[in-house]
């Protein structure tokens, strides 16, 4: 009877203890969700699938696929007229807003003329472009015809030549000399250029100087004449002494070889630079000021400088390239890297705006050397604002877009975490 009775108490006792243990386990459980519940720790995998996309979105390689899948209409245009597609670029651009009011947009309109400038059948594609009449600004045929003449393009000389006048297009001092250089073997062209009834007259020093140095190379006489007749009395001794220069270069056969010596002393320029050796650069480049300048020579004296800390002579010297009309885009992304340099973020941004404002479209290396820094600085926002507006300036993110956002990370993963380094979220 005993033994029966302990093991009813026995029994008992097990199955309470389980009860007491379950009731615990419970509990527990219910206060851990309540309490991650409203901690926000436990997130329903809808929402965590959604953050996840939303991070992903931000990323340079989720950034770089979404602007291949979603361009926007300038990106459009600009690749139609990259393919030779003008028909269907003049589509596009005639829904842009900015043609209502008055001109088609600067990051645009180059491309467009040139892309005209090259066609097979020019005829045609100028008779497509009527619709755009008086709509295109000097500061654009100006950059077209730089870039033409720079690559020594007669053909797209030219046909820009002639574009300009069915367009209604005004063309800027720098633009007809830079005509007159790529035009320099076509007497014919040269003097269409001369006595167009829109080529004012003193004729500009510096197209009056492209055009005097053309005829000593052609030996053409009558043209000279013509041009020294419509100068400025002011401008007729120091273009004399230019075309008495070009024509003892033209008769020693010395040009080929000062192109290469300029050159060379370009390259001093520069080493001295990287060297350190500030002086010695400035002194190569006041040797050759009594000859004749180049862009090269400008840029290589602005970068000597920017390397040495510098920063305001090679602003000086910019000054100097741009009153003389040798500034380039290089010569724009030179002085902005220097104002950079020194945290200037102002003036590099009103030097950006001047340089579309005189017709100079800005290369993606403009808008990477900004967003260099901005990563650099560790402002997300001022980042992500600079591939914005690359992308509207038509320019696609490429490999290094994305490796400079890459940058950024590395250099977080290597800085301590009590650095003070400044971050803009």
């Amino acid at each position: 009877m005993m033994s029966t009775i302990v093991e009813m108490t026995g029994a008992t006792s097990v199955t309470e203890l389980v009860r007491l243990v379950w009731m615990e386990l419970a509990l527990a459980c219910l206060a851990a969700t309540v309490y991650f519940s409203f901690a926000g720790v436990m997130v329903k995998p809808g929402q965590k699938e959604k953050s996840k996309v939303q991070k992903g979105k931000n990323s340079p390689r989720s950034m770089c696929q979404a602007s291949d899948q979603e361009p926007t209409t300038h990106q459009v245009i600009a690749k139609a007229l990259r393919q030779g597609n003008v028909t269907e670029a003049i589509g596009l651009l005639m829904n842009l807003p900015e043609i209502t009011e008055g001109f088609v947009p600067a990051n645009i309109a180059p491309r467009m003329l040139m892309a005209a400038a090259k066609s097979a059948d020019f005829d045609a594609v100028v008779a497509q472009m009527s619709v755009l009449v008086g709509k295109f600004e000097a500061r654009s045929f100006e950059a077209v015809a730089i870039e033409a003449a720079k690559n020594k393009d007669m053909s797209a000389c030219r046909q820009l030549q002639g574009l300009a006048k069915a367009m209604s297009i005004p063309k800027s001092t720098q633009a007809l000399a830079s005509l007159a250089k790529g035009l320099a073997s076509n007497v014919d062209s040269l003097r269409a250029l001369v006595e167009d009834e829109d080529t004012e007259v003193p004729l500009a020093k510096q197209f009056a100087k492209a055009v005097l140095e053309a005829c000593s190379a052609l030996k053409e006489v009558d043209l000279a004449a013509e041009v020294f007749e419509k100068v400025a009395e002011c401008d007729a001794a120091s273009l004399r002494l230019a075309v008495e220069r070009a024509a003892s270069a033209v008769s020693t056969g010395h040009e080929n070889s000062s192109k290469s010596e300029y050159t060379t002393q370009c390259k001093e320029i520069r080493m001295c630079g990287k060297n350190g050796d500030l002086p010695g650069a400035i002194s190569i480049f006041e040797q050759e000021r009594e000859g004749t300048m180049t862009t090269k020579m400008y840029n290589s004296i602005m970068d000597a400088c920017i390397e040495c800390g510098k920063i305001e002579q090679a602003i000086g010297y910019f000054a100097e390239a741009k009153g003389s009309g040798l500034a380039d885009v290089i010569s724009y992304n030179t002085a902005i890297k220097g104002y950079l340099a020194q945290d200037q973020v102002a003036a590099a941004d009103r030097l950006f705006a001047e340089m579309s404002q005189n017709g100079i479209a800005p290369t993606i290396a403009s808008f990477h050397t900004f967003l260099n820094f901005r990563v650099t600085s560790q402002d997300r926002a001022g980042s992500w604002s600079v591939v914005a507006g690359m992308q509207a300036a038509g320019f696609l993110p490429t490999s290094t877009t994305c490796s400079i956002f890459e940058s950024e990370d590395r250099y977080i993963s290597r800085a301590p975490q009590n650095s003070g380094h400044r971050r803009h979220d």
